[in-house]
């Protein structure tokens, strides 16, 4: 007896219905279901290559047997299941034998990757026993699925987590290489109009700590040919290293209106002293990084605005950025950023 393997239908081969035809060639597979074959398949296909009949069987399953659907899903690399069927006469084995089977099915194809904060965990542990390729794989993991378990490790994955990979990889050039590819695979993306904010931040966060800032810019001006709009989304993230590299004209282009710079800036500012003076958790670190988040857009809209030559936006911006200000440390570095940029006005 042979059977369909698919995520959307399972039936007998040879019956006279067609495939749905949402369902494409490599999404159904042909195994001969006589004898237990099928056990050894599907055991050698999970635990050795975790391919049947050369279709690569993706990390979410299912297992099915006469009714009884037991399903786990452990990874969306792929989105269609794959069901196995066994034959009937395999439910007519012995109740024992039959739970064990079921058991070691569950157990090959169900393991949970882990907690992306204890994989990167474990990724540590692997590069200080030595045991780089454990660590490499754990860092390709965490980079690609932590934001699906927790989107809260935004700002770790693209900051500690890409330190620890490029220290990966000065011991481990594997590492160093992959992670390469990973930003090039990327920027391949953005160029050829697919791509999103937290793509660039990505790109731009590995540039940054490899030392390669220059790659973010020319990404950039490539974006502004051929993706304008997402070029002014990405501002915010690029502009750092275009005010560094001293690319003020294009800075020009694509920064925002002033007033709508400061009126996101209030508000950021706002939010972040109410969770001081509210929450328990929030400290003096919490307050001193407010501050100098202020001041740190405050300087980089001040700097474009000096070099363009927009001499009365800025003393206007200035002067709308400290009103209502009752923070001294704030009041005091928007005076100072009036004298180091403006004086000479």
């Amino acid at each position: 007896m042979k059977v369909f393997l698919t995520g959307l239908e399972i039936r007998p081969s040879g019956t006279q219905s067609a495939l749905p035809q949402s369902v494409k060639p490599l999404d159904a597979i042909l195994i001969d279901c006589h004898n237990y074959k099928i056990i050894r398949l599907l055991l050698d296909g999970i635990v050795k290559n975790r391919r049947i009949a050369n279709l690569t069987v993706p990390y979410t399953r299912a297992v099915f047997f006469s009714g009884l659907n037991i399903f786990k899903k452990h990874s969306n690399k792929y989105s269609f299941p794959i069901i196995f069927t066994y034959p009937f006469r395999l439910l007519r084995m012995k109740k024992t034998a039959f739970l064990i089977i079921v058991v070691m099915i569950c157990a090959c194809s169900c393991a949970d990757p882990g907690d992306p904060e204890k994989v990167l965990a474990r990724a540590r542990k692997y590069f200080q026993q030595g045991e780089y390729e454990k660590a490499l794989q754990d860092h390709i993991w965490f980079h690609d699925n932590a934001l699906k378990y927790k989107p809260s490790l935004y700002g770790i994955r693209i900051t500690f987590a890409l330190l620890d990979w490029i220290e990966l990889g000065q011991k481990y050039p594997k590492a160093h290489n992959e992670l390469i590819d990973i930003r090039n695979r990327k920027a391949d993306l953005i160029k050829t109009r697919h791509g999103t904010l937290e793509l660039f931040h990505d790109v731009q966060s590995i540039n940054k700590y490899l030392n390669d800032r220059q790659k973010t810019i020319d990404l950039y001006k490539d974006m502004t040919v051929c993706d304008f709009e997402l070029a002014k989304r990405c501002y915010c993230v690029a502009k750092e290293d275009l005010i560094v590299y001293q690319e003020f004209g294009l800075c020009n282009r694509l920064m925002d209106v002033p007033m709508f710079i400061i009126r996101d800036m209030r508000q950021i500012l706002d939010q972040n002293i109410q969770i001081y003076k509210t929450n328990q958790w929030a400290d003096e670190a919490h307050l001193e990084w407010t501050i100098k988040h202020y001041l740190k857009e405050a300087e980089f809209t001040l700097i474009v605005l000096v070099k363009n030559k927009r001499f009365i936006e800025a003393d206007r911006f200035l002067a709308e950025a400290s009103e209502g200000i009752d923070i001294a440390r704030i009041k005091s570095g928007l005076a100072d950023l009036k004298n180091k940029y403006m004086t000479s006005t």
